[in-house]
C-alpha cells in the first residue's frame, strides 16, 4: 500500500508540474542545453573544427556555415566556445549544488535534531559565515597561490575543482538553516515520539523519519542555488579567479570580450544571454517544483 501511495504520489507531482507551462518550458530549455553541452566534443568533430585552434586570419568572422555566430579576437569558433563553456559552468553549478545540499542538510538535520547546544553551537558557526561579505570573500581565497603554500595541484580540471570546492565551502547556509527549521517541525510530530518509544536511534529516526520530510524543501533549494552558484562562478571567472584560459566558461568569454563591447558586441551578448537564460531557466524550474511539491501555498 506504502508503495502505491508513494507512485500515485510521484505521478502527482509530475502532473502539477506539467500544468505549469513556464516551468515545463524551462525544463525543456535545460535538457536541450546540458545535451548540446555533452555533445560538444561531438559536434566540434561533425564540424571539423577544434575549440581550442588559434588562427588569427579569421578574427572576427561574421556567422557563416562553416562558424555558426562567428569567431572570437583569436579566430576560434564562437558557437563551440558557448558549448564547452556551458558544459564547464554547467558541471561548477550543479556539482557545487549538490556538496552545498550535502553539507548544509546534513548540519541542519543535526542542529535541528539534537537541539540545545548543539544546535547553538552549529547556528552561531553558520551565522558566522552568513555575515562574511561572501564575494569578496571568494575573491581572496580564489585568489591565494597554493604552490607557494606548498599545496601542489595538476591536471587540466584544477580551476573547475577549485572554484566548486571554494562557492561549496561558503553557500550552504540558506541550506542548513532551511532544513534546520523544517526538521524543528517534524521533530515534535507523533510518528517521531512513536519512533523513540520504540527505541529507533537518533540516527535511524534522522534517516527514515525526517530526512524524507524535508526532501520537497531541499529539492527547491538546490535548484533555484544552481543558478546562483552559475552567477558566481561567472563573477569570479569574469574577475580572472575562477576557470582559467583556454578552458572556456561562460565568465571568462566575457571577460575575453569585455574591451570589444562596442565594436564586437555579439561577443557579449553571447555568452552574457546563455548565463541569462540558464539562471532564469533553473529560477523557474525551481519555483514549479515548489508549487508541485506544496499545492496548498
Amino acid at each position: 500500500m506504502s508503495n502505491i501511495t508513494s507512485l500515485y504520489s510521484t505521478k502527482s507531482i509530475v502532473k502539477r508540474f506539467l500544468k505549469n507551462r513556464m516551468a515545463f518550458i524551462a525544463i525543456i530549455v535545460l535538457i536541450m542545453l546540458m545535451l548540446m553541452s555533452l555533445m560538444a566534443t561531438s559536434i566540434a568533430n561533425m564540424m571539423g573544427i577544434n575549440v581550442e585552434d588559434v588562427n588569427l586570419l579569421d578574427r572576427f568572422l561574421p556567422p557563416s556555415s562553416t562558424h555558426i555566430l562567428g569567431t572570437d579576437a583569436l579566430g576560434r569558433d564562437l558557437f563551440l566556445r558557448l558549448l564547452y563553456g556551458g558544459r564547464i559552468s554547467l558541471t561548477v553549478g550543479i556539482v557545487t549544488a549538490v556538496l552545498v545540499a550535502i553539507i548544509g542538510t546534513t548540519l541542519g538535520l543535526i542542529a535541528g535534531f539534537f537541539g540545545g547546544r548543539i544546535d547553538a553551537i552549529l547556528m552561531r558557526f553558520t551565522d558566522g559565515i552568513i555575515i562574511l561579505p561572501l564575494l569578496p570573500f571568494l575573491i581572496i581565497i580564489a585568489s591565494i597561490d597554493w604552490d607557494k603554500l606548498g599545496i601542489s595541484f595538476s591536471g587540466n580540471n584544477v580551476g573547475v575543482i577549485h572554484i566548486i570546492v571554494v562557492i561549496a565551502l561558503f553557500g550552504w547556509t540558506t541550506v542548513a538553516r532551511l532544513v534546520r527549521s523544517q526538521v524543528y517541525v517534524v521533530r515534535e510530530q507523533d510518528y517521531i515520539r512513536a519512533a523513540r518509544a520504540l527505541g529507533l536511534g537518533s540516527f535511524q529516526i534522522i534517516y527514515k523519519h525526517i530526512l524524507p520530510n524535508v526532501v520537497a524543501i531541499l529539492i527547491v533549494a538546490t535548484t533555484i542555488s544552481i543558478g546562483n552558484i552559475i552567477l558566481l562562478e561567472s563573477v569570479l571567472s569574469f574577475l580572472g579567479l575562477g576557470i582559467q584560459p583556454s578552458t572556456p566558461s561562460w565568465g571568462n568569454m566575457l571577460t575575453n570580450a569585455q574591451e570589444l563591447v562596442w565594436e564586437h558586441p555579439f561577443m557579449t551578448l553571447y555568452p552574457g544571454g546563455m548565463i541569462f537564460i540558464t539562471v532564469m531557466a533553473f529560477n523557474i524550474v525551481g519555483d514549479g517544483l515548489q508549487d508541485a511539491l506544496n499545492p496548498k501555498s
